[in-house]
């Protein structure tokens, strides 16, 4: 759910009937531009969800295999690798502003409409690294040999992809960054309610076959254990990537 929709849920009736995804977005999307919301004020937190594994990937003709590689081409040669994201602002986009500047090097970034494209555009040579927020649209041509992995952005290793290192084995702990998908409430809603919402989420959350859809696609389930959990780490969120986004000037209008 983007800036629109976290609007729409910020505005309805605080009655316990009206829940929806609370995202990633609201810890970003303050930072770069003007939103119909107040992350703060207008929601109750329920409790996380989900959260996906990003990967850094690079066009297989390149001399890219592992992190080391293209943190020392890069502090080689500045601004001349290119590297696509979905967009301006995207958590992709972030995690490579972060690399950046825990690094000390620098990229060209190439920002596009959505993960595809951008995919095939590395695939073709047109940019030599990518930074996906999930294993989704990577997994299939990493399989197929078509592009490299680098390295995931998750504090574990994929299941899918026991052999590719995370970002902290690779020597960046503090790099470790995952999309993440939660659910919440507008603001007002009684505690009671709250209390069984997350129990009755939690419950269906924790499913065996719940677990393994999500697993299948790379993505790991984590209800928070409590909903005052799931509204601090979204303030630990908010102020993590308000600090990167002011040191990279990044702005969306």
């Amino acid at each position: 759910m983007g800036v629109t929709g976290h609007g729409v849920l910020a505005k309805a009736a605080p009655d316990g009937y009206t829940i929806g995804l609370m995202v990633i977005t609201v810890a970003i999307a303050p930072h770069v531009g003007e939103v119909p919301f107040d992350t703060f004020k207008d929601f109750t937190p329920i409790t996380n969800f989900v959260s996906m594994t990003p990967i850094l990937i690079a066009n297989k003709d390149t001399p890219f295999n592992h992190l080391s590689d293209v943190v020392r081409a890069a502090k080689s040669q500045p601004a001349k690798y290119a590297y696509g994201t979905p967009g301006l602002a995207t958590v992709p986009h972030l995690a490579a502003e972060l690399l950046q500047q825990q690094a000390g090097i620098s990229f060209l970034h190439v920002p596009y409409k959505g993960a595809t494209q951008q995919i095939q555009d590395l695939i073709g040579g047109s940019t030599q690294l990518d930074f996906q927020s999930s294993l989704v649209v990577a997994l299939p041509q990493i399989k197929a040999g078509k592009v490299k992995p680098i390295a995931v952005f998750s504090a574990k290793r994929s299941a899918q992809l026991p052999d590719v290192p995370t970002v902290a084995e690779s020597g960046y702990p503090q790099l470790v960054v995952q999309p993440w998908f939660g659910i919440g409430a507008p603001a007002g809603v009684p505690p009671a309610i709250v209390q069984k919402l997350h129990a009755t989420l939690v419950k269906g959350m924790n499913q065996p076959e719940v677990l393994e859809r999500f697993a299948s696609i790379g993505a790991t389930v984590q209800p928070s254990v409590t909903p005052t959990d799931f509204g601090n780490f979204i303030r630990k969120e908010h102020e993590r990537w308000g600090k990167v986004i002011r040191d990279a000037n990044i702005r969306t209008e």
